[in-house]
């Protein structure tokens, strides 16, 4: 096609035909310029084909972080509301006049944790890169998906002092409580067990009051706030959903 060309070219130049190598000239250009602006156009047409792609991968992904953090919300919920449980418990066999409670009851009291919800998408504690957000088409999407972490932190603050007070809880247990003599391995070495103090550390005031500031924080911060966060995070699932139809 080059040769082609160049032939034409040649025999117009050796007529001396000025005015037809001049229109002969443009129109090389134009063809140049047509080819140009298709390859541009096939380009773009890959790149979009690429970013259609990867914003697909990318929706699926996300689809898998937030239903894992639903279940995640979920198991917390569930874990917070038992804590309180035992705060109320602890609280009714707590104070100045108290008698022996009842062994399950005991056996509950006994139980010092706390709810610890490290979310795959969000979380202090997630190693989920923000980048590719960029990479979303839906705006609404994309503002909801940025935002999820800043709702987190007021949870994690009362999260953490939650955690704060129930170490509190058992460094109190630990000095009514003989804790060598509960462990069995421990029998052989030990020379002679502590007697634990049960009524003492029932009717111990700080005992009652690190049960009452759990109470008051399961219940008034951390079970509100992540119930804020799972609703959220259900909004952006069907906003995710509602993207994957279009690659249907």
């Amino acid at each position: 096609m080059i040769k082609f060309f160049r032939k034409i070219r040649q025999q117009i130049l050796t007529e001396n035909k000025f005015s037809k190598y001049l229109i002969y000239a443009v129109g090389e250009i134009v063809l140049v310029v047509i080819g140009i602006l298709i390859a541009l156009q096939v380009n773009n047409w890959k790149n979009e084909i690429n970013d259609s792609k990867t914003e697909h991968i990318t929706l699926m992904q996300l689809k898998t972080d937030f239903e894992n953090n639903d279940q995640l919300i979920e198991n917390g919920i569930r874990e917070h509301k038992d804590h309180l449980n035992n705060q109320i418990r602890t609280i009714k066999n707590t104070g100045p006049k108290v008698e022996m409670p009842d062994k399950s009851d005991l056996k509950e009291m006994y139980s010092m944790n706390w709810a610890t919800i490290d979310l795959v998408f969000g979380s202090k504690n997630s190693n989920v890169s923000f980048d590719y957000i960029n990479i979303l088409d839906n705006i609404d999407l994309k503002r909801h998906i940025s935002s999820f972490p800043s709702i987190l932190i007021k949870y994690i603050t009362n999260e953490d002092y939650n955690k704060e007070i129930t170490i509190k809880q058992r460094e109190l247990y630990s000095k009514y409580f003989s804790l060598a003599s509960n462990d069995p391995s421990l029998a052989e070495h030990l020379n002679s067990a502590h007697t634990s103090k049960i009524i003492e550390w029932l009717e111990d005031r700080e005992n009652q009051n690190y049960a009452t500031i759990r109470y008051w924080t399961i219940k008034n911060f951390c079970l509100p706030e992540l119930s804020r966060i799972r609703t959220q995070n259900q909004v952006i699932i069907d906003l995710i959903d509602s993207e994957l139809r279009r690659f249907e």
